[in-house]
């Protein structure tokens, strides 16, 4: 009788202790999975907040290195692409500030925007001075 509850305390500490041993590697199990998931999603939500600069460094071979490969070449694109547009606006400032033909453009808005040349020829002082004004022939609403 002694031997059957001395068998069955012995049982019970191997399943408790089995137990623990579950609990650490799954844990450990479960934060190799989710840590880069999580620098991933970290990295998205800095770069989404204007840090262009932010790369996920994850050197894996399964689905999340994949994932965290194709995140910095989106952001390498995303980043040449901003910086194209900026150089390809700062080149059509250039030409419309320096250019010696007057240019006026409007927005959706109605907002008014000349260069120098059109400021000059027209004798504007002011960025309000068209308005209310009819512009290319047309009436004013």
């Amino acid at each position: 009788m002694q031997s059957d509850v001395l068998l069955i305390a012995q049982t019970l500490l191997l399943i408790c202790i089995s137990l623990a041993v579950s609990v650490g590697l799954l844990t450990l199990v479960s934060h190799r999975i989710t840590q880069p998931i999580r620098r991933l999603s970290q990295a998205a939500r800095l770069f989404a907040a204007g840090n262009w600069f932010e790369r996920v460094a994850l050197n894996r071979h399964n689905d999340l290195g994949e994932l965290a490969t194709s995140f910095n070449q989106m952001a390498d694109q995303l980043q040449d692409s901003t910086r194209s547009l900026q150089s390809s606006e700062a080149r059509l400032r250039a030409i419309f500030e320096n250019s010696e033909e007057a240019i006026a453009v409007t927005d959706k808005t109605g907002f008014v925007n000349y260069n120098p040349a059109f400021q000059t020829m027209f004798e504007c002082r002011t960025p309000d001075a068209f308005i209310g004004e009819a512009a290319l022939g047309t009436e004013v609403l």
